[in-house]
């Protein structure tokens, strides 16, 4: 499957492997990201913390609702634009951080 991408073209295979087709069309093979998709890549576990762990202890509740409000809609909003079902994934992700929140978790 080949898609646009902010950074070009992106082929996913069934190798596990990501593709990117860059200005003359020369495919590099790069290992999906960490848990095998592009909706948490690694370089959001840089360290000890992860990235969303410091931005959600840094914001009261109601700011955190909102965060994740927010990126809800942006991916929604792009992703006929942009990123396509991925950004339709995201904003999954984003959701069901809501939901976990909201019932305690």
């Amino acid at each position: 499957m080949i898609r646009v991408t902010g950074g070009g073209c992106v082929e996913l295979n069934e190798a596990g492997t990501v593709c990117r087709l860059g200005k003359f069309c020369q495919c590099v093979n790069e290992p999906l990201p960490l848990g095998g998709t592009p909706i948490n890549p690694s370089h959001y576990k840089q360290g000890t913390v992860e990235c969303y762990d410091a931005i959600a202890s840094m914001l009261s509740q109601e700011e955190l609702r909102g965060y994740l409000r927010g990126n809800m809609m942006k991916y929604t909003w792009r992703y006929r634009h942009k990123g396509g079902v991925t950004d339709l994934d995201k904003a999954d992700w984003y959701f069901n951080k809501l939901k976990e929140m909201e019932r305690g978790k």
